[in-house]
């Protein structure tokens, strides 16, 4: 019968789907999602298009560093995978379109689902749709009416298929904060840059260096994973063959520096750097 995964970018969800519902543009925080609705409807809809068992729904978010119980709420739903980024100064997604793509790329290599459903209209994921249609995995892209216009055309062409998700459909999850619900959120405290606690939720963009903030480990570990999968055995050997995890011959240590930047669009600090190379020892002594 072979599997389904769906990849819902959250960003994209709220955005198009709230301006669905309100008809207009809203902030993030007017509205309401009922997550275990969401992934009822999104399984749902994913066995539907692809007529596959489904595997599990990622949900890929961005948050503030003091935000993470935010999605607690998420993350402890049934057959769900959360996935953090990191939103900047700016109030930009940092992170997420990486850990999408590293996700599309590596269960499409080891074949854990033979279909995708991806929820999103961002041109930057064409480069994981392409690598999971070179390991046979079909791309199914759902957006949210009306699609063409909050979809990058790239995207919807590289797709195998496109479905579309009417107001009513989006109704069902996604909904407008009453003025209670807001009052109530406008009380949270929030803390200054200078107050924020260390996590790893957080990804940090180039120009937020500043803030002192690290990558998010899951990121880091995905890209050191990619970059072991590229080395040779004996690359791999010379990276294991040392007691000190972090000391990285030079080639290769460059290779998974460089690659991280890249990848992840962001300035590493030192403790990325050490985590990253932590990652990759670990990664290649496991490798059989």
């Amino acid at each position: 019968m072979g599997r389904v995964a769906v990849l819902v970018d959250a960003g994209y969800l709220f955005k198009a789907g709230g301006q669905l519902v309100a008809h207009r543009n809203v902030g993030r925080e007017e509205m309401v999602l009922d997550p275990e609705a969401a992934v009822d409807q999104l399984g749902a809809v994913a066995q539907e298009i692809t007529g596959r068992e489904l595997l599990r729904v990622y949900w890929y978010d961005a948050a503030p560093r003091n935000s993470a119980t935010q999605h607690r709420e998420v993350a402890e739903i049934h057959d769900l995978k959360l996935r953090l980024g990191h939103l900047n100064s700016a109030g930009q997604q940092k992170g997420v379109d990486a850990l999408i793509i590293t996700d599309m790329m590596t269960l499409a290599r080891n074949r854990a689902c033979d279909d995708f459903v991806l929820v999103s209209g961002d041109a930057d994921l064409v480069a994981g749709v392409l690598q999971a249609q070179e390991h046979g995995v079909r791309v199914h892209l759902l957006g949210i009416t009306p699609a063409r216009q909050n979809q990058a055309p790239t995207l919807r062409y590289e797709a195998d298929t496109c479905h579309e998700w009417n107001v009513r459909a989006v109704g069902a999850l996604l909904r407008l904060a009453t003025p209670d619900e807001l009052a109530e959120r406008k009380k949270r405290p929030s803390r200054r840059r200078s107050d924020r606690v260390a996590s790893p939720d957080g990804a940090v963009a180039a120009d937020d260096t500043a803030d002192g903030e690290d990558l998010p480990e899951q990121a880091l570990r995905s890209v050191a994973e990619s970059v072991a999968r590229d080395l040779s055995d004996a690359e791999r050997a010379s990276v294991g063959a040392t007691d000190r995890p972090g000391l990285v011959p030079g080639p290769i240590d460059r290779k998974l520096l460089g690659t991280a930047r890249k990848t992840l669009g962001a300035v590493l600090s030192e403790h990325d750097k050490r985590a990253l190379r932590h990652s990759l020892y670990e990664t290649c002594i496991a490798a059989p």
